[in-house]
């Protein structure tokens, strides 16, 4: 499941759009600071309703044919694993096994990688 805005951060969300209204001299710093938390709840949402298309992968896992990285990769994840979990297959050459988030279904797991990669470009 999607990590969604917490209600502090919505809070600080709409305290920093009203101060940059009203401080433009301080603005800056409190828009940018505004489009950061708006970006996790544009992900949150296209996340939400992201429909994942699959083609299996020959190491046992399932290409995401629609989520595309910046350098033209596709997502990928896969529960070829001793505990069938499902897991994004690009964390496991980031974080250490063990603490690498797992997923009880594909779809989870394809759109929790689809919110983290529209989050990162935007």
């Amino acid at each position: 499941m999607p990590t969604m805005i917490s209600l502090p951060e919505a809070q600080e969300l709409h305290e920093c759009i009203g101060r940059a209204i009203t401080d433009p001299a301080g603005g800056r710093a409190l828009l940018a600071r505004a489009q950061e938390l708006a970006a996790v709840v544009v992900s949150d949402l296209l996340a939400d309703n992201f429909t994942p298309l699959y083609e299996r992968w020959r190491h046992g896992g399932w290409y995401v044919l629609n989520i595309r990285y910046p350098s033209g990769a596709c997502g990928c994840v896969s529960a070829n694993f001793a505990d069938k979990r499902w897991r994004i297959v690009a964390d496991l050459d980031r974080i250490p096994f063990d603490q690498v988030p797992t997923f009880r279904t594909r779809d989870e797991a394809a759109r929790e990688e689809y919110r983290r990669t529209v989050q990162e470009l935007s």
